[in-house]
């Protein structure tokens, strides 16, 4: 199964409405060769909450 940005967005976006905060913890973006899983992160958190 295969998340697309569009999904964790909407359930980040519903949240981020009650939420007081949000954390993002062990994110190692040396771990990925081609940057890609830090670059959906990203794109995610700027979708859910723009």
């Amino acid at each position: 199964m295969t998340l697309r940005v569009r999904q964790p967005s909407e359930l980040i976006g519903q949240l981020a409405e009650i939420a007081a905060g949000l954390e993002v913890t062990v994110l190692d973006p040396d771990l990925g060769e081609d940057g890609s899983q830090a670059a959906l992160l990203a794109n995610v958190l700027v979708s859910a909450l723009t």
